[in-house]
């Protein structure tokens, strides 16, 4: 799935294309979704218009509140608010386990995208990834083993010619 993400991003970004992918995935930080959606659990978000979300929908964010910039969020809709004069949505989100709304309702333009599904504590593989003895212990020790596996057999492929 990520090898199908990035060839996307990579074949798009070859013709040209910017715009945002279809399909993003994000780990969550808090537990302000919680139990729906715990922390380090990954969610994968598909973009969708704004007139086609729901109350109710979980969607992911850039936040507008200046207290979080550049903050993505992943909170529910509690309400939708259409302006005819300027043809644009915000919504009313929240986390399911806060106590009140979120401050700024969110924009139109600053979603990206409704919460598909979630992959629980996937997040935690994220975590050691960042970190450069986690790099390690992930990738190049067990590239080693293969590198190791290899030789050894080619060793033994040249002793029996």
């Amino acid at each position: 799935m990520l090898l199908a993400y990035v060839a996307d991003i990579k074949i798009r970004a070859a013709k040209g294309d910017t715009s945002p992918p279809v399909y993003n995935a994000y780990v969550v930080l808090t537990g302000s979704m919680v139990p729906e959606i715990m922390p380090k659990d990954v969610v994968v978000t598909k973009k969708r218009e704004a007139k086609d979300l729901e109350v109710g929908d979980i969607i992911t964010f850039l936040s507008s509140d200046p207290r979080l910039s550049n903050i993505i969020v992943t909170h529910r809709i509690k309400a939708k608010y259409y302006d005819a004069t300027t043809n644009k949505y915000t919504f009313q989100t929240k986390g399911d386990a806060n106590n009140t709304a979120d401050f700024t309702l969110a924009e139109d333009t600053n979603i990206i995208g409704e919460v598909i599904f979630k992959i629980p504590k996937i997040g935690y593989i994220q975590s050691i990834l960042a970190t450069k003895g986690g790099l390690i212990i992930v990738v190049l020790i067990p590239c080693l083993a293969i590198l190791s596996y290899d030789i050894v057999k080619l060793g033994k492929n040249v002793k029996n010619k």
